[in-house]
């Protein structure tokens, strides 16, 4: 991959790290913390989301603790991960984060896939909270959560394919010879 592409990419996911740290601590971490811990204005925020978008996750979490497994994943695993990424990528080309990116990567495009199926799967008629009905809905919903679907499969492609993030290669270790024309020192008395 050209060495200024694979920069354009970094920067990218440094937005993207930068803007998921604070994404986190002021939208998805209400799915799972006591409601007085935020300002209204973020409170106001997340409820409109939910009644604008439609996303009965948000809004009602506690109904699908599969979907607060997720936050809780996010917010004491993912989060502190959030800083260090964002630090790594802006440095660029740093071998050391590939390996938890990788990881990073595919957790989070795996619980995007639970989510996606739930978006367009569920039957949200006789929900409690507004859930997206229509197909229309469903993908206006969808195209909220694609990021943090692309993005890590973005990270993962990069981590595996560019030469700036492959483990570098050892030198080759000259061969052992194993045949029996060994120097053998004699003792003398």
């Amino acid at each position: 991959m050209a060495k200024g592409l694979t920069r354009v990419l970094e920067w990218v996911i440094v937005v993207y790290f930068a803007s998921h740290i604070i994404i986190t601590i002021f939208f998805d971490s209400q799915a799972i913390m006591p409601s007085w811990l935020y300002p209204k204005v973020f409170l106001d925020l997340v409820r409109d989301y939910c009644i604008f978008m439609k996303d009965e996750m948000m809004a009602d979490p506690s109904a699908y603790p599969w979907f607060m497994s997720f936050v809780y994943g996010e917010c004491l695993l993912q989060f502190p991960f959030f800083f260090v990424a964002t630090y790594a990528f802006y440095k660029g080309s740093c071998k050391w984060i590939r390996i938890p990116a990788i990881i990073y990567s595919v957790h989070t495009a795996t619980t995007l896939q639970a989510i996606f199926a739930h978006m367009f799967f569920q039957d949200f008629t006789n929900s409690p909270h507004p859930g997206p009905v229509t197909l229309e809905e469903r993908l206006k919903l969808a195209a909220i959560y694609c990021p943090y679907f692309f993005l890590p499969v973005l990270i993962l492609l990069l981590m595996l394919f560019s030469d700036d993030y492959k483990p570098a290669k050892s030198p080759e270790k000259p061969a052992v010879s194993t045949g029996t024309s060994r120097s053998r020192k004699h003792k003398t008395r």
